[in-house]
């Protein structure tokens, strides 16, 4: 997996390689993303971390390029990751709400060993799932950066930007050797080569028909 940096005017569908962005395969479509991120310290800082989190969180929208097998990338991962979360916590109530109605105390503090094991497996899945997932690791005011893009993607992008950069470097030495051309010298009212032009503004007919 690579990691790419895309300019906010390069996260058009249009300036984006026909490339899956998961997969490498040719892309059939294209999903409105919009990535969020936080400075990861803000998660560290005591009391008011959360506050600090979503204040200084940026947003980006990215048209991203997916085949037909990945076009529901992030949904289906964020099912793999909230669905066992929900039945989890609303197995482990019911559960527990049963044991205690029917008296069996002790089976209530099994059943509550059991779920926190299953919290931790799950966590464990979640943290897995965040590790290769297509995500960003910087979001500033003019550029996104993301991880867990496939190799091929990532290489089309760059010669994308490679020839970007020649077209752009080419129009230039255009425009150089255009500026570089001879300009023709400017002929001032006293250049004496130059025709004296007709100052003369009012109209006297004693001057203007003289016989």
């Amino acid at each position: 997996m690579a990691r790419i940096m895309l300019w906010e005017n390069e996260t058009d569908s249009r300036c984006l390689p026909g490339v899956c962005m998961a997969c490498g395969s040719p892309a059939t479509s294209h999903e409105s993303k919009t990535f969020s991120w936080s400075p990861p310290w803000t998660r560290y800082v005591p009391i008011a971390g959360f506050i600090l989190y979503y204040t200084m969180m940026r947003h980006m929208r990215v048209e991203v390029p997916l085949c037909d097998r990945h076009r529901n990338y992030w949904l289906v991962r964020r099912l793999w990751m909230w669905v066992p979360f929900a039945i989890l916590v609303l197995g482990g109530v019911g559960l527990v709400m049963l044991l205690g109605a029917a008296g069996a105390e002790e089976a209530i503090g099994i059943t509550m060993l059991l779920g926190l094991l299953c919290f931790t497996a799950w966590l464990f899945v979640v943290v897995i799932l965040q590790s290769i997932m297509i995500q960003p690791t910087e979001i500033t005011d003019r550029s996104i950066s993301l991880k867990c893009v496939h190799e091929d993607f990532a290489n089309a992008l760059y010669k994308l930007q490679d020839d970007k950069k020649e077209r752009r470097r080419r129009r230039w030495d255009h425009d150089d050797d255009f500026d570089d051309r001879p300009r023709r010298r400017l002929r001032a009212d006293y250049d004496e080569e130059s025709p004296r032009r007709d100052t003369r503004t009012a109209f006297r007919p004693e001057r203007d028909f003289e016989e």
